[in-house]
């Protein structure tokens, strides 16, 4: 029998200063958890890809993985996120 890991992060959403609840499943949880303990930065920024969101009473609740579908990256080499850290 496995063991199904649930990484529960508070990512700040900078733009709109406030935080963004995620919820990581599976390898991506694993992933995740790998990325933040190994990580010194300042900033990172993530870029969340194909992340369900769950809405609750009153609104948005969480943001959360698809199994095999989403993926996050960090700090990647896109033009937006360069800009973005320049800043």
């Amino acid at each position: 029998m496995g063991v199904e890991v649930i990484l529960t992060y508070n990512f700040p959403d900078i733009i709109r200063y406030t935080h963004i609840q995620c919820v990581a499943y599976g390898a991506l949880a694993h992933r995740l958890n790998a990325f933040w303990r190994s990580n010194t930065a300042d900033v990172v920024v993530c870029v969340l890809r194909l992340w369900r969101i769950e809405w609750g009473e009153g609104g948005f609740n969480y943001v959360t993985n698809m199994e095999g579908g989403s993926d996050i990256l960090f700090d990647s080499d896109i033009p937006e996120i360069q800009f973005f850290k320049s800043q």
